[in-house]
């Protein structure tokens, strides 16, 4: 369902930010990483998408990437 609604809005930090969570939960962690990094290149204060990649980062074990997502603006 993101993925058309990315075909449509390109921009849609929303789609971006919900398609990470969808890879991060299937463990694709860096994928996740690369959608949430666009959602927040769209709109810096979208909590979802750092919540998100601060997960993902701590998966793949950037702990440090982690906390400063975790600080959220």
């Amino acid at each position: 369902m993101c993925t058309v609604a990315l075909k449509i809005d390109p921009k849609n930090g929303q789609a971006l930010a919900t398609r990470g969570h969808a890879k991060n939960a299937l463990g694709d962690h860096h994928d996740a990483v690369t959608d949430c990094t666009e959602a927040l290149e769209i709109n810096p204060k979208h909590v979802d998408a750092l919540l998100v990649r601060g997960g993902a980062k701590s998966r793949l074990g950037d702990h440090g990437g982690a906390a400063a997502d975790f600080m959220i603006p």
